[in-house]
């Protein structure tokens, strides 16, 4: 399933990670916390992969600075 593109609804820092709003995406129901709020840099990587992650990749930042979450700074 290709993840949709979503308005994003809000913005928020936790332990230094970007965390975005996004109330209706379909993935939403597969994390721990089913309240909107998801990784900015997870949803990204989705979105160029074009296909939600698999529950054993991580995107890692590769400069360490979590809040960089441009496409050339993340790898899985």
């Amino acid at each position: 399933m290709k993840p949709p593109k979503m308005q994003i609804q809000g913005v928020k820092l936790i332990n230094d990670y970007r965390l975005i709003y996004i109330q209706e995406y379909p993935k939403l129901g597969f994390t721990k916390d089913n309240t909107g709020w998801y990784y900015e840099h997870i949803y990204f990587m989705e979105q160029e992969l074009e296909r939600f992650l698999e529950e054993d990749e991580h995107v890692h930042h590769l400069d360490g600075n979590r809040r960089n979450n441009q496409l050339s700074n993340l790898i899985i």
